[in-house]
């Protein structure tokens, strides 16, 4: 029988669970009593809200908050008190031999519940990170470089395919490695990551408004931060990195 995968995951609110965060040293979880993958994919994937971890990647650290994780239909039963967690996975550059180190802030660890890691797109794209999730076969005139690139570093990490799905090839790093090596941002460890806030879709149809026709020129960008509340239990100020046009916010402001 073939078996077919849907990688839709949603999360629900965060939820707060200490009043500080904690060394992944100092936290025990049942899944890491299993033997840990030495290697895995690191998949794109849009209906996965929040990037997602399992044993291949170093925990760094957990933070205090958790979540419950829903499936694409909800006759499968939610997984509660996932935590969220700052963590780290090594890629090797296939043509240098260079070693990076990627850390992955604000990620779901499912520990031995996932083979593979899952990656949000704009997720990472709200750090910064240029995420062209197209494959060359199927992008106009096959303009697509079907990467993720890192300006700052100025790395591109090419991306193959698993059928349909984009991914690259990642591992577990050791300590030393962690110390040593170039660590890169993959998604933003010190901002809390609300996949539902209401920004989006408004930041999202202030671009509509204010587009001119033209295509965006991807050096012409800016952070603009903005104060959310999302948390059904309290109120707390999240701050939303996006990276947006000026003219587009200004026209926003003014409509």
């Amino acid at each position: 029988m073939t078996r077919r995968r849907i990688n839709a995951i949603y999360s629900y609110p965060r939820r707060l669970q200490s009043q500080q965060r904690i060394p992944s040293q100092q936290r025990s979880v049942s899944a890491t009593s299993q033997l840990a993958p030495d290697q895995c994919r690191a998949e794109l994937d849009s209906h996965a809200d929040t990037c997602g971890v399992g044993n291949t990647a170093y925990i760094l650290e957990y933070t205090n908050r958790t979540a419950d994780v829903g499936a694409f239909s909800q006759h499968y039963q939610a997984m509660e008190n996932i935590p969220i967690v700052k963590a780290a996975v090594a890629y090797d550059d296939p043509v240098t031999g260079e070693t990076f180190i990627l850390v992955i802030g604000q990620a779901l660890y499912f520990g031995d519940k996932i083979q593979d890691i899952l990656l949000n797109p704009n997720q990472l794209r709200a750090n910064g990170v240029i995420v062209e999730d197209i494959p060359r076969h199927l992008s106009p005139n096959f303009t697509s470089s079907h990467s993720i690139y890192f300006p700052d570093e100025q790395l591109r990490i090419p991306l193959s395919l698993n059928g349909v799905i984009s991914y690259f090839n990642i591992r577990k790093p050791t300590l030393h490695e962690i110390h040593t090596c170039t660590n890169i941002s993959l998604t933003n460890d010190s901002v809390e990551w609300n996949p539902y806030c209401p920004s989006f879709a408004q930041n999202e149809q202030a671009a509509e408004n204010a587009d001119d026709g033209k295509p965006p020129d991807p050096s012409d960008r800016v952070l603009f931060a903005i104060t959310s509340s999302y948390h059904r239990d309290s109120s707390i100020d999240l701050t939303d990195v996006i990276y947006h046009k000026v003219n587009s916010i200004m026209a926003s402001a003014t409509t």
